[in-house]
């Protein structure tokens, strides 16, 4: 009896002791916590790249207008077949593009020498030119006064060789009307001096025979963007030139070209013939294929330095 009792205290122990030792903690998941998929997640799609900026807009001198004013020295080489125009500025504003200062080139051609100088006026659609020109042909002469003139007689010798000065206003403007059509105008006036009493000259630069001294020039145009993004652009000009002491006007028309290679250069076209006149000067007469590259340059300024403004944030 005495060993059923300590074997019965034995196992009631032995119960005690395991149920007051709880064991591992059960885990509890939060109450967010999302249950093991049967299968892995399947892999999102990488993001797609952000669409490319657009390409720099084409227009005339984009990349000059960038940058803050400032005082600058600046160039623009006119380099054709049979011509060479640097012109040299010193300014204050933003290079070929909106400024004022002093600007002098020397004009050259197989035929002429001369040079001009002046003030240069530019705003972000016109320009003003006030200066004066030196001019001395290398193979004409003044002109005896007659009623017209041909190619023939321009070459015939009478004396010295042709010097004339001008003093000149120009106003010009080119305007974006949409659409891919840039509108374009341009008006001067010229006061031809220092020729001989008497004599007429032919005026190199407008190219007519000239009785001293008021020459007034009127020209407008468009281009129509044609390719690469409008970088190429073509279309029609017409010009009027009045010489008010001879009574005659003089009427060309043509098309102008360009293409914009670079902010910095460019490649230009111009062919106009005269098709109403009192003179058969041919293409002495006429801006007739001038074919030629145009080349920028001003100091704190270029491509990398000045990169065109990124497109807004839509």
């Amino acid at each position: 009896m005495r060993a059923l009792l300590v074997a019965l205290l034995a196992v009631t122990a032995s119960t005690s002791v395991y149920a007051a030792d709880p064991g591992p903690p059960d885990v509890v998941p939060p109450a967010d916590a999302v249950p093991p998929a049967d299968h892995p997640p399947e892999e999102t799609e990488p993001p797609v790249d952000a669409p490319p900026a657009p390409a720099p807009d084409p227009g005339i001198n984009t990349a000059w207008y960038l940058g803050p004013p400032r005082w600058f020295f600046s160039t623009l080489v006119d380099l054709g077949i049979i011509y060479l125009r640097p012109r040299l500025a010193f300014g204050y504003g933003k290079p070929h593009a909106s400024w004022i200062g002093v600007e002098a080139n020397p004009i050259i051609s197989t035929d002429t020498i001369g040079a001009w100088s002046g003030i240069r006026l530019a705003a972000p659609w016109l320009e003003l030119r006030l200066g004066a020109r030196l001019m001395h042909s290398l193979g004409r002469t003044p002109l005896q006064p007659q009623a017209a003139y041909t190619r023939e007689d321009l070459e015939i010798r009478t004396g010295s060789s042709a010097t004339y000065e001008a003093i000149e206003a120009e106003l010009s403007g080119s305007w974006d009307v949409g659409g891919g059509v840039n509108v374009f105008g341009e008006g001067a006036l010229t006061y031809v001096t220092g020729v001989p009493a008497g004599m007429y000259v032919f005026e190199e630069v407008t190219k007519v025979v000239v009785d001293p001294p008021w020459i007034v020039r009127l020209r407008a145009g468009w281009t129509f963007a044609l390719a690469f993004n409008g970088a190429l652009s073509m279309g029609p000009v017409i010009e009027a030139v009045d010489l008010p002491n001879r009574g005659k006007l003089v009427l060309r028309a043509g098309i102008v070209g360009r293409l914009k290679l670079y902010d910095d250069l460019e490649v230009r076209m111009t062919i106009a013939p005269a098709f109403g006149s009192p003179d058969s000067l041919g293409v002495r007469g006429a801006d007739a294929f001038i074919l030629g590259v145009r080349y920028r340059w001003a100091t704190g300024w270029s491509p990398k330095a000045l990169p065109p403004k990124p497109p807004a944030a839509q």
